[in-house]
């Protein structure tokens, strides 16, 4: 095969995405039922906007936002969490592999089916308001969308490495998901927030997931503000760090 020639031995790897992308399609009524129920919360404050007559730029900034947020979906915490609860991360952890590149590649397998989900969940919202956007448009959005899914994977693992000390994520992931449109801007866009909400959030990992390439989608940025967009580690340090954390207290509980 090409593909195998291209990646030589890394293309064991292709096939830990493609086992979870398979796993994640057998539940597909399941799932989009699941998908439909969050994005409830989308088709609430699309119609909060068209009561309170948003001009069209609100609107379509609030969709394209939510494409934003489909792409960059992780729900990796789930994934992790387990692994904490039932033990199975020790047997994880003997193995000779990158967990953080595991877990990757275990998100992305999921990635193209929880995306579909999404998108099928809001296209009404876009036929409503007669704005679809070109296939141009869609391949530049999920280009930009790379920053935000490895900063939501990124916090997705520190909220699973969290059952370390609390042995369940279930709580912690409640409180992330209902948030998570909030201060994303997915819900209200940031110029609507308090000056010194809005400063707060554009500088700290959550802006990255829609605000900042939101502003280079719409051309507002530039050279410079871009590169400096994608220079940000601070996500990654954090989740090796925390990682780092819980491994030590497994160990000093004898786990």
């Amino acid at each position: 095969m090409i593909l195998q020639k291209i990646l030589g031995k890394n293309y064991k790897w292709w096939y830990v995405a493609k086992y979870y992308h398979k796993l994640e399609t057998r539940y597909f009524w399941t799932n989009l039922f699941y998908f439909f129920g969050l994005s409830a919360t989308i088709y609430i404050n699309f119609l909060v906007w068209q009561v309170n007559k948003a001009s069209f730029e609100v609107i379509t900034n609030i969709l394209v936002s939510g494409l934003f947020l489909t792409f960059t979906n992780s729900t990796i915490y789930w994934h992790i969490g387990k692994q904490v609860e039932s033990g199975a991360l020790s047997k994880r952890l003997i193995e000779p592999n990158s967990h953080f590149l595991v877990w990757l590649l275990t998100n992305i397998g999921w990635l193209p089916s929880t995306s579909f989900y999404y998108i099928f969940a809001i296209i009404p919202l876009f036929v409503s308001v007669n704005y679809i956007p070109s296939l141009s448009s869609i391949l530049v959005i999920l280009f930009l969308s790379v920053l935000g899914f490895l900063i939501r994977f990124l916090i997705g693992c520190m909220i699973g490495f969290s059952a370390f000390w609390s042995t369940k994520t279930y709580g912690q992931v409640v409180f992330y998901q209902s948030f998570l449109p909030l201060i994303t801007g997915a819900l209200i866009p940031y110029s609507y927030f308090p000056e010194t909400l809005r400063n707060t959030l554009t500088t700290s990992p959550f802006g990255y997931i829609i605000y900042h390439p939101m502003q280079i989608y719409l051309g507002k940025y530039s050279i410079v503000e871009i590169v400096q967009t994608y220079v940000g580690g601070i996500a990654w340090c954090l989740a090796r760090i925390v990682f780092k954390i819980g491994l030590k207290r497994n160990e000093a509980v004898g786990l």
